[in-house]
């Protein structure tokens, strides 16, 4: 990962495809690079390579809307206690916060 003024940019790498992949997808090639992304952060998430967390980063969606990405494409949600832990210790983080704020 990169930092340029304050914005964290990921590492990228450039793949070809046949266009034949994406025309048996139905991905239009405008969306390619969307689409690919988001069948390979689902194929990684369906086989518990990735965390639910880290899929939704990868994607920048909530929870929710990754929820139903997996219904759109037919796959089984998976929450296990990484991920409860993972959400709280964002809800720790999110009342510490709205606390601080309130100043309580």
């Amino acid at each position: 990962m990169k930092m340029r003024k304050g914005v964290v940019e990921m590492d990228t790498v450039t793949v070809q495809l046949p266009l034949d992949i994406l025309k048996a997808a139905k991905v239009p090639e405008d969306q390619a690079t969307t689409e690919v992304k988001k069948i390979i952060v689902l194929f990684l998430y369906d086989r518990s390579t990735i965390s639910l967390a880290k899929a939704c980063e990868l994607l920048g969606i909530s929870q929710w809307e990754f929820f139903e990405l997996n219904k759109e494409f037919g796959l089984a949600i998976h929450y296990d206690v990484e991920d409860y832990r993972e959400d709280v210790e964002g809800i720790r983080i999110g009342d510490e916060i709205y606390r601080a704020v309130l100043g309580l």
